[in-house]
């Protein structure tokens, strides 16, 4: 139950690096493996996401000329970097994404996103 809460409020405050959390957790907390620790960690990343979903869904905060395109764009690029990095392999891939983490610190910062802000 802690461990829901923490990733919980860690999902709602600053969105990446829930992942790293939940795998912690389940390692230290509950006696997990890495390999499943990571799998736990994706199901309950995609549950968590999910949930939000619903929820700004049902509110009606969701602007879709703004979500559509950027989950598109996020769907081709995965799939087009994920490609691209099973072809050339680590020659080509850095060996960290240092610009991954800043991008939502960007939009927050700037106003940026697909949520309504309530005046």
């Amino acid at each position: 139950m802690p461990s829901g809460w923490a990733s919980a409020c860690t999902t709602a405050s600053f969105g990446p690096g829930t992942g790293t959390f939940a795998i912690i957790a389940f390692t230290t907390l509950m006696g997990f493996d890495l390999r499943t620790a990571g799998g736990n960690a994706k199901v309950l990343n995609l549950a968590s996401n999910y949930a939000s979903l619903v929820t700004y869904l049902s509110s009606g905060l969701v602007v879709f000329s703004i979500g559509i395109p950027c989950a598109i764009s996020g769907i081709v690029g995965n799939l087009l970097g994920s490609h691209f990095a099973l072809q050339q392999g680590r020659k080509v891939h850095p060996p960290h994404d240092a610009g991954g983490a800043g991008a939502p610190a960007g939009q927050a910062h700037f106003g940026c996103g697909v949520v309504k802000q309530e005046v």
